[in-house]
């Protein structure tokens, strides 16, 4: 009979492989016995932080004003709701002790070696109907960021258990859970999940995902995304609440899953390279499942970006094809509880509208007056042809420009993109901002002849048929597609695996054959695809 791996053995383990991500152990540190009481930030640490990554400041502070300081900071933090903690946490607290408003970081995520990382081992906090002991507590300059539950790790479905814990937590000790932003559970499997407080004490069914994909120096999956600059990266870009702006509506959090935190990464990356003159691309194919959550990837790219070209007035569109996606979108873009995204956002409604601000940044840019940031979003179908011709004209079938956007910090995320662009409407879009970046968003692409995703939007010259891939096997594995089964024929020596390489493959050898027939397949309109080309046969 096998024995049980006992539960210190796992707390012993995780010790050690936070530790080896550079956490500190905070009970040694601060002198903190397991099962001590204590309050929910650490004060001494978080004014000793917030002193040092704020020192320009505070060295021109009278010591009165710096006493007026942090009163006013720990009355904000002690009253907060768990939306404006979060809004501090990412952008710091605005104060006025010298006649004019002072934003004190409580945070340094540009330099996040400034910043203390810290774990407790079994710290108890205060809660009703009792307190609450969180196997590990992790601290980020003295403010609890997030725990880990652990049970025994050889025990199928364990990770439930210790779920069920969190949620407890979350009812016990709603105040504790307005500063911390999510949960591990360490189990069987090794899930995180958004925590926030539930004063409700109702029953929550909040998401648990796995993390994978990241193993850095052999290390597992859940630690990746524990390494202090992970986590710091996802509390200020990949952590939201949303709340429907109607009667009755209930607040949700959202933080990125593992499959929209790369391809985010990865489109940043591109931008981040053609802005700073690194890389001429442009543009880029994201080629997700559907249910795979392209909308938040969308949202995710959008915040990351601006946040980061605040300076450049960045412009955002996002550009569907349809009302009732422009609705949804909309939908989503204004529920999130984010003060400076929900300002800037903006529905053009018509055409006229869409005109009016693309004039407004080509003046922008013959003035030198600064437009205020944008994000936008509308139909393909408000670039019509005969309502720009103050911006392009028709020579001999092409489009040409008459007025451009010469501006690279535009982008364009485009939904659903394997349809209506590859037409006069997105010529037009395009001819306009000659020099913006174009993402294109689909499950389905199409390679036909003269409609051609890949050529769109990836870079098939270069060897790049998408930016980012997340097909149905992984969509499925993780529970975001409901399996579908497709019938492959095999002829002899030929066998077709929908990895990212025979992908790639079939792609480029279709592009000379049956391009419809593949695209019906991976539509999922043909149930079985009939390989006979000698060229396809050698490639995959």
């Amino acid at each position: 009979m096998n024995m049980l791996i006992p539960e210190d053995a796992v707390h012993e383990e995780i010790k050690r492989k936070l530790e080896e991500i550079d956490w500190i152990n905070g009970n040694e540190e601060f002198g903190i016995k397991e099962k001590a009481t204590i309050d929910y930030i650490l004060w001494d640490v978080l004014k000793e932080r917030i002193q040092e990554v704020n020192k320009s400041l505070f060295l021109s502070l009278t010591e009165e004003q710096e006493e007026k300081a942090f009163e006013i900071i720990k009355s904000e933090l002690e009253i907060a709701d768990e939306v404006r903690m979060l809004e501090y946490l990412k952008h710091g607290i605005t104060i006025n002790v010298r006649g004019r408003n002072d934003r004190i970081i409580l945070i340094d995520y540009e330099n996040p070696e400034n910043n203390v990382f810290f774990y407790l081992h079994e710290a108890r906090f205060s809660g009703f109907p009792q307190n609450v002991e969180p196997d590990f507590m992790l601290f980020v300059n003295g403010i609890p960021v997030a725990i880990i539950e652990a049970k025994p790790t050889d025990v199928v479905g364990s990770e439930n258990e210790a779920l069920n814990q969190i949620r407890r937590y979350e009812i016990y000790s709603p105040e504790l859970f307005r500063f911390v932003q999510l949960a591990v559970a360490y189990g069987n499997r090794k899930l995180y999940t958004p925590t926030y407080p539930n004063f409700e004490r109702t029953e929550r069914h909040t998401p648990a995902f796995s993390w994978f994909s990241w193993k850095v120096n052999g290390r597992d999956e859940i630690f990746d995304l524990l390494t202090p600059n992970r986590l710091l990266e996802i509390l200020r870009y990949f952590t939201f609440f949303f709340k429907k702006q109607e009667k009755g509506a209930k607040r949700i959090k959202v933080i990125a899953r593992w499959n929209q935190y790369r391809a985010v990464k990865r489109i940043i990356e591109r931008i981040e390279n053609y802005i700073n003159g690194r890389d001429c691309k442009n543009k880029g194919l994201i080629w997700h499942w559907q249910g795979s959550g392209k909308t938040f990837i969308m949202f995710f790219v959008a915040n990351y970006f601006l946040t980061n070209h605040k300076d450049k007035a960045p412009v955002v569109f996002f550009v569907v094809d349809r009302e009732n996606l422009e609705t949804q979108h909309a939908g989503v873009f204004k529920s999130v509880e984010d003060v400076e995204f929900t300002s800037y956002f903006k529905v053009i409604r018509n055409i006229d509208e869409l005109k009016e601000r693309v004039s407004e940044i080509i003046k922008s840019l013959e003035t030198g007056n600064v437009i205020p940031t944008g994000l936008y979003i509308t139909t393909i179908q408000k670039f019509q042809l005969k309502k720009f011709q103050d911006f392009v004209e028709e020579v001999n079938g092409r489009i040409v420009p008459k007025k451009v956007v010469d501006k690279k910090e535009a982008l364009f995320l485009i939904d659903e993109a394997h349809r209506t662009q590859y037409g006069k409407l997105a010529s037009v879009m395009k001819t306009i901002f000659p020099n913006a970046m174009f993402f294109g968003f689909t499950g389905t692409p199409i390679f036909k002849k003269y409609k051609n995703t890949f050529q769109e939007f990836a870079h098939p010259e270069d060897g790049e048929y998408y930016l980012d891939v997340y097909f149905i096997r992984e969509s499925t594995e993780d529970g975001f597609t409901i399996p579908i089964v497709h019938e492959v024929v095999e002829e002899k020596g030929i066998t077709l695996t929908l990895d990212e390489e025979s992908i790639k493959a079939s792609i480029d050898a279709y592009a000379k054959y049956d391009p419809e027939d593949v695209e019906a397949f991976f539509q999922g309109r043909r149930k079985s695809l009939k390989l006979s080309s000698k060229e396809l046969t050698e490639k995959l």
